[in-house]
């Protein structure tokens, strides 16, 4: 048994593969222009062109940390996409999610976004890989306790958030749409650690990526506890808490082959990326 891969006798095709790879890179490339919004939390990044950028750190700064997850799994799938299946079902979940969130309140043009996400999996060198959510090595049970719990918590600050915007708590807050994007964020992180514990080729660049986001939301959220929308510093520390335990529920479990990548037997040049 691999962790990550299911040796199949096909090929993927050479032009689906040099496809998906162009598809990725410009995605990767496009998403990797918004990063700046990691840095929000100290200097007034405005991408999103609201009245006073200040009061929104919190917002850009989780905007710029689901872009950051984006990049890196994209990434991730780039260099081995036929080892890490579970990044390209994971971006077509998160894909659905932000559909049903948050188009109602931004309209059709959000559709251009959901689209480029989609041509991830729509390109994926073996898409019937993607209908698979059963992994030989069995689900995870440390990495499901922890995605649990962190869900738990996460989905009830999305849906106090989805209250605010609906509500039009702290006027330009919910005008700019920033209440449901982070409740958006957050149901794609609940999602992406529940993803992680089905132990599917990827599950650990996955959950490592997530434990980095949560880390870097729990700085943030101590860094700068009074920003609409914060955590504060009690949340910051349970995030960091969360990224911890993240890292130690993935790798509770002795790895099935040598690395994260190995493959179940040979595998051609053409047919291992």
């Amino acid at each position: 048994m691999t962790e990550n891969l299911a040796v199949t006798p096909t090929t993927p095709s050479r032009t689906r593969r040099i496809v998906f790879t162009c598809v990725g890179t410009v995605l990767a490339v496009l998403f990797a222009t918004n990063l700046v919004n990691l840095f929000a939390p100290w200097t007034d990044v405005n991408l999103n062109h609201v009245a006073d950028p200040s009061s929104h750190r919190w917002h850009h700064a989780f905007e710029g940390a689901n872009d950051l997850f984006a990049v890196v799994l994209i990434v991730a799938l780039l260099l081995k996409p036929l080892a890490r299946q579970l990044l390209a079902q994971h971006i077509t979940v998160a894909a659905c999610l932000s559909a049903i969130l948050v188009l109602p309140f931004v309209g059709p043009m959000y559709l251009l976004i959901l689209a480029s996400l989609l041509l991830v999996p729509a390109t994926y060198p073996r898409p019937a890989k993607l209908l698979q959510f059963r992994s030989d090595a069995g689900v995870s049970r440390p990495v499901l306790l922890v995605a649990a719990g962190a869900a738990a918590l996460l989905l009830a600050r999305a849906a106090q958030e989805m209250h605010w915007q609906l509500t039009g708590y702290l006027g330009e807050h919910a005008t700019s749409n920033a209440w449901i994007g982070d409740a958006a964020h957050l149901v794609i992180l609940a999602a992406a650690g529940l993803l992680a514990a089905t132990r599917l080729p990827g599950y650990r660049v996955l959950a490592v990526t997530l434990a980095t986001v949560y880390a870097y939301l729990g700085i943030v959220a101590i860094a700068q506890p009074d920003q609409p929308g914060s955590w504060g510093i009690p949340g910051g520390i349970t995030a960091l808490v969360a990224a911890a335990l993240f890292v130690a529920a993935t790798y509770a479990h002795p790895p099935v082959t040598k690395g994260d990548l190995v493959t179940a037997a040979p595998v051609s040049k053409a047919g291992g990326r």
